[in-house]
């Protein structure tokens, strides 16, 4: 019973830690969003995303799992975020959603890499 029972609790915590990066990518979007409103581009930094990180430094998640990245070169009407496992945090072993993504473009946002990621 053990042997069926760790391992499905097990991935049952790593969906629910899931909810930390997608908390990050929300918070960094709607900053995205305010910057958006007095520059002609989206930000290219995470230090220009005022309130979306909790700390100073690194943009890291909440709990502490997830790391915040923003795509190169984003546009007045595109950017990607990306939330990565940090690789001290058991999430780095979510394989799949290791690094869950929230894209903005002219056609509108994509989640990825997957449905299952953002709890879809």
């Amino acid at each position: 019973l053990a042997a069926i029972a760790i391992p499905s609790y097990a991935d049952y915590v790593k969906k629910g830690r899931r909810a930390d990066a997608r908390s990050l990518l929300q918070s960094a979007a709607i900053a995205q969003e305010k910057v958006r409103l007095s520059s002609p581009t989206y930000a290219s930094a995470t230090t220009a995303l005022v309130g979306a990180c909790p700390g100073s430094g690194n943009c890291d998640s909440e709990q502490g799992h997830y790391r915040l990245s923003i795509g190169s070169s984003p546009t007045g009407s595109a950017y990607t975020l990306t939330a990565t496992a940090i690789s001290s945090s058991p999430q780095a072993a979510d394989t799949g959603c290791t690094a869950i993504t929230y894209a903005v473009s002219g056609s509108g946002i994509t989640y990825g890499p997957s449905n299952a990621c953002w709890g879809k």
